[in-house]
């Protein structure tokens, strides 16, 4: 289940509730996390793989309908070295710019990234809900 942040949720209410202007972010990023953020987005240890980067989803997420939006086309993520080792991913989070600012998170079972794997969330497999 994805999670809005309390930085979004701070953003928001300020935003209507407030009269604060919030302006969106131009360029959002997907993260890949060994260990879980938590709702304040810290806590969260990013995957260290060599090559590791996070991975522009600004024009990559659909239009939202009812609440939700997903991906529109894969999101690929570099390559796990032949040299590295295995990589378990437990969460993913959507990052303003390439701050620390956690916007939403999604927890789940340990993934292992193999050596000479790349990362990748297929087309419209990648879900967010909004309830």
């Amino acid at each position: 289940m994805s999670k809005i942040s309390n930085y979004l949720k701070t953003k928001i209410i300020n935003s209507t509730l407030r009269n604060i202007a919030y302006t969106s972010a131009t360029t959002l990023y997907l993260a890949l996390y060994t260990t879980a953020p938590d709702a304040n987005g810290q806590g969260g240890v990013e995957a260290a793989y060599a090559g590791y980067a996070r991975v522009d989803i600004s024009d990559l997420m659909s239009a939202p309908s009812a609440g939700q939006t997903r991906n529109t086309s894969t999101i690929l993520f570099p390559q796990n070295p032949a040299s590295g080792a295995t990589v378990n991913i437990v969460a993913v989070g959507i990052t303003v710019e390439l701050s620390d600012y956690i916007i939403f998170y999604h927890s789940f079972t340990s993934v292992p990234i193999l050596v000479s794997q790349s990362p990748r969330i297929l087309e419209n497999q990648f879900t967010l809900t909004e309830s």
